[in-house]
């Protein structure tokens, strides 16, 4: 499986970063400052590689486990759905509280609902 369906998106991962998420993950999206052909192309790399480069933007790609650990104590449950959308769920104990988050991966949807936690002061 590809790496870039392993961990979550570049826009979710922007959009924690705002949040005030911290930027310590086993892969990242990076954009170097300078490559030899001029280009200036977002790539997804490991901690330790290329850690002597300058990256004009850096971001934490969470895989789903690191969102796991993200995530507060609370029930949560994930559901597969036939046209490749994942849907995580969170529900509050001893409450009726609930919210469902749809992506078209699980680091996705865990994220959306990172976000939506951060968001609400749920976090």
């Amino acid at each position: 499986m590809k790496i870039e369906n392993q961990v979550v998106s570049l826009e979710l991962a922007k959009k924690l970063k705002e949040l005030g998420f911290k930027q310590n993950s086993l892969w990242y999206h990076d954009r170097l400052s300078d490559c030899l052909d001029g280009r200036k192309d977002w790539s997804i790399h490991d901690r330790g590689r290329f850690e002597r480069l300058i990256f004009e933007e850096r971001y934490s790609a969470y895989t789903v486990a690191e969102l796991g650990e993200m995530l507060p104590f609370a029930y949560f449950s994930t559901r597969f759905w036939s046209d490749y959308k994942v849907t995580f769920e969170y529900l509050k104990e001893n409450t009726n509280e609930q919210h469902r988050e749809h992506a078209d991966t699980e680091a996705n949807a865990r994220a959306k609902m990172l976000i939506y936690l951060k968001e609400n002061k749920l976090i």
